[in-house]
């Protein structure tokens, strides 16, 4: 069995790993549309980091270059080791790794940021994954921010500003949002097609079980993120 062995690694954060590869090398790993002036990224599966070597093991099948760079500088990130990580260092880079390489923990932490929605498309089952990525695509398009994994609730949390979440609900087929705001604060057309009821505090839920949804999604996830936040 083939596989790839790249020398001089870093793991600044469990995961997460740091190597010089130059662009034409990761071409010859995977081909994507994605370029960048800044470092290459690689999602890979199953890695196999030695600490006392320096070096990384993985199949070629199990990686997926997400951006070529134009830089010798390239982050490997290995999402279910990188969870894990996440779930113990919550602030995303430990202390440690701060003070040894703060430039490479930068770009971890801009990683962690686009973690949590692949960790959430990743997770979607295949029957859902047309739904969820149209949902979420569509609600990246006009916010910047990024979701982290809650246990043992999960759901999947906006961050940095909570106004709304997102669970995947495999046996009805569906995602059910919550989305900061009373169902007063929204047009009665939106609370109708969509169902929308009352949550906890000052939030309402909804399920969203199909792609014609997913505009009228977006007009409510516009009017919660207009929406202060209010105690009851």
């Amino acid at each position: 069995m083939i596989k790839i062995v790249i020398d001089e690694v870093s793991e600044p954060m469990p995961g997460a790993y740091h190597a010089k590869i130059i662009p034409s090398d990761v071409r010859m790993i995977g081909l994507c549309d994605s370029v960048s002036e800044d470092q290459s990224m690689i999602h890979i599966k199953n890695s196999v980091y030695n600490p006392e070597k320096k070096t990384l093991e993985f199949l070629p099948m199990e990686a997926e270059v997400s951006r070529i760079g134009e830089k010798e500088d390239c982050i490997l990130l290995d999402l279910p080791l990188f969870q894990k990580g996440l779930d113990k260092e919550k602030k995303g880079v430990s202390k440690t790794a701060n003070k040894k390489a703060p430039e490479i923990n930068k770009s971890i932490t801009l990683i962690a940021n686009n973690a949590g929605d692949k960790i959430f498309l990743n997770n979607l089952p295949d029957y859902l994954y047309p739904l969820g990525s149209k949902f979420l695509k569509e609600i990246r398009n006009h916010y910047r921010g990024h979701l982290q994994y809650m246990q043992p609730s999960s759901k999947y949390v906006e961050s940095p500003d909570n106004f709304w979440t997102v669970k995947i609900q495999p046996r009805d087929r569906s995602l059910r949002v919550t989305v900061r705001g009373r169902p007063e604060s929204f047009p009665m057309r939106l609370r109708k097609n969509l169902d929308i009821k009352n949550d906890m505090g000052s939030y309402s839920n909804f399920k969203v079980m199909g792609q014609d949804q997913v505009k009228e999604v977006i007009e409510v996830i516009k009017i919660a993120a207009r929406t202060r936040k209010f105690r009851y």
